[in-house]
C-alpha cells in the first residue's frame, strides 16, 4: 500500500503547504520592490531555500519580474561559480524569449560548453577560459547584461 506523507519535509510543494513565514515573505517582497540586497543567514535545514522558492512563486506571478535561483553548494572555484550562475540564468530565460536569445548570444561570446545534466536533463553551461581575467569579465558581463534588460530580476544565490 502506497500512502503519501501529508507532511512533506523536503522541497517546495507550493503555497498551499507553506506556512508561518508571512512576515519574512512580506519583508523580502518589500526588499525586492525597493531594490534592497538581502542576505539570509541561519543554520542548515531551517527553510531558507523553501522561503526563497515561496517568494519566487509569489514574484513569478507579477509581470516583468524574473527570478533566478542558483545553488552553488557544489562549486569549488570561480569558474564553476560562473557556470552555475550562467546555467541558472539560461534556465530562467529560454531561447524562445527575446531576453533568452540575447543571453545566448552573450554566453556564446564567453566560449561556453553546453551540456545537459545526466539526472535532471536540465541545460548546464561551463566555460573554457585562457586566462583568469576572461573569467572575471564574463561574470561581470553576465550581471551587466541582466541589469540592462529593463525588467526586475531577482537573483538568489544559495
Amino acid at each position: 500500500m502506497n500512502q503519501r506523507n501529508p507532511f512533506p519535509v523536503a522541497g517546495y510543494h507550493g503555497s498551499a503547504l507553506f506556512c508561518n513565514r508571512q512576515d519574512e515573505v512580506r519583508r523580502l517582497s518589500a526588499n525586492v520592490q525597493n531594490g534592497v540586497h538581502t542576505t539570509l543567514l541561519s543554520i542548515r535545514r531551517m527553510g531558507k531555500t523553501g522561503l526563497l522558492y515561496h517568494l519566487f512563486d509569489k514574484l513569478g506571478r507579477k509581470r516583468n519580474v524574473f527570478c533566478i535561483y542558483a545553488d552553488i553548494y557544489a562549486t569549488q572555484n570561480l569558474k564553476e561559480f560562473t557556470g552555475q550562475l550562467s546555467s541558472a540564468a539560461f534556465k530562467t530565460f529560454p531561447q524562445k524569449k527575446n531576453i533568452g536569445r540575447h543571453l545566448l548570444d552573450l554566453l556564446k561570446s564567453f566560449r561556453p560548453i553546453f551540456a545537459f545534466d545526466q539526472l535532471t536533463g536540465e541545460p548546464q553551461v561551463s566555460f573554457d577560459y585562457a586566462s583568469p581575467k576572461q573569467l572575471e569579465q564574463s561574470l561581470e558581463g553576465l550581471f551587466h547584461f541582466l541589469d540592462l534588460q529593463g525588467v526586475t530580476i531577482v537573483f538568489a544565490i544559495d
